[in-house]
């Protein structure tokens, strides 16, 4: 996110510096606060190897907001079929740590076509689902 001095304009740029969103303050009044995206989920190796196949360790720090509360974790690879638009990796309940740990096992390795392709993995909430976490972007290597 950058924030430009005195104009009051506010954006984000991908990785690609692309423009996501922008907001220009027309009032007077000044701007004071604005959030920024948190991180939830840190992958421990944070690609897969088509050729051989990987497990990837995934850590889920919830924050004190989320305490005891009941999740899922979300995984979809991208670009993939329509017809699969996500699969559910895992349920259950964050404990008073606020914190979960994953694995995502290739079982060996991936077809040749998967390479070059993106796991997004994402968690969020459910009971009720008022929550969904940016996603955690894992390449496909050869």
């Amino acid at each position: 996110m950058n924030i430009q001095g005195g104009s009051g304009r506010i954006f984000e740029v991908d990785d690609t510096d692309a423009v996501v969103w922008t907001y220009l303050n027309q009032s007077s009044t000044p701007l004071f606060k604005a959030r920024r995206y948190q991180k939830f989920l840190f992958p421990g190796d944070a690609t897969l190897s088509a050729a051989v196949g990987v497990q990837v360790d995934l850590d889920l720090v919830g924050g004190i907001t989320f305490d005891s509360r009941d999740y899922f974790l979300l995984m979809r690879v991208v670009p993939g079929p329509p017809s699969l638009q996500s699969v559910v990796l895992n349920l259950g309940t964050l404990d008073a740590s606020v914190l979960a740990s994953f694995t995502l096992d290739t079982l060996g390795p991936l077809p040749a076509a998967a390479v070059g392709r993106n796991v997004e993995i994402a968690w969020g909430t459910r009971g009720p689902r008022d929550f969904l976490s940016d996603v955690v972007v894992v390449p496909i290597l050869p």
